[in-house]
């Protein structure tokens, strides 16, 4: 969600070519960050984000390919360890409502719903969302 990027079970990415100018605009500012998980080998298999909003809270969110899924706690850390760093006394995730492996992650890493999040516009459908929220105090 901070990236403007939604789960390919609504739309295809067609392209990866424009995704690192979204990641860097997310950052430009010094309220975001971005993290990536690579190989040994150098290929990159998922990337986390951290934004900072006026309310004292930091958004992450994250992805990792089913085959490296183990790193996707690590990414998703590295961003909330990045938000407190920023002052962030809670750290929030936006979930669409039917994405369940997404909210099941994310309860794994101690978060709870705290209430339904503004919908996403995804190629004109509207998903519902949920805010789930990690005290880190």
């Amino acid at each position: 969600a901070n990236a403007v990027m939604f789960s390919t079970r609504y739309a295809v990415q067609n392209s990866c070519m424009g995704l690192y100018r979204r990641y860097d605009h997310l950052a430009q500012d010094g309220k975001g960050a971005w993290f990536g998980a690579v190989t040994n080998d150098g290929p990159v298999v998922g990337l986390s984000t951290a934004r900072l909003d006026s309310s004292g809270a930091c958004r992450v969110d994250g992805f990792a390919l089913t085959s490296h899924m183990e790193t996707w706690p690590q990414l998703i850390e590295a961003a909330i360890t990045w938000g407190r760093g920023g002052g962030a006394l809670v750290t929030q995730a936006v979930v669409g409502v039917e994405d369940e492996e997404r909210r099941a992650l994310f309860d794994g890493l101690g978060f709870a719903g705290v209430g339904p999040g503004d919908p996403f516009d995804i190629g004109g459908r509207e998903v519902k969302s949920e805010i789930l929220q990690r005290s880190e105090l």
